[in-house]
């Protein structure tokens, strides 16, 4: 989820549990015949983006949401790009605050 959603909906569904998982048995219970995983799939699209889900949703030839619609797991070599991306964001983040820290002040009169 960290990794297809983001840190918003990890945190969302880390720090209120409870809420989350209500959430996601009121949708099945409007949508009976759909999975858990598929709930929680929408519950995690709206967190991540609540006006282009609403969009997408409230469109006059939606019928719900269908399995078919079930994204497969992340794979092993997008979990690695991630990590590989926040190595380096990491470090390059902390040499520019260093740097912006470091700098002589301007003096603008």
């Amino acid at each position: 989820m960290l990794f297809r959603y983001g840190p918003v909906v990890f945190v969302n569904r880390c720090l209120s549990p409870g809420e989350y998982n209500a959430s996601v048995r009121n949708f099945m219970s409007g949508y009976p015949r759909i999975s858990r995983a598929l709930a929680e799939q929408e519950i995690n699209e709206f967190i991540a983006d609540a006006t282009g889900y609403m969009a997408r949703t409230t469109a006059k030839d939606y019928k719900g949401p269908k399995e078919e619609e079930l994204k497969p797991p992340v794979g092993l070599v997008d979990k690695a790009l991630v990590v590989a991306w926040v190595a380096v964001l990491v470090p390059a983040a902390s040499i520019l605050i260093q740097l912006c820290l470091d700098a002589p002040p301007v003096n603008n009169f």
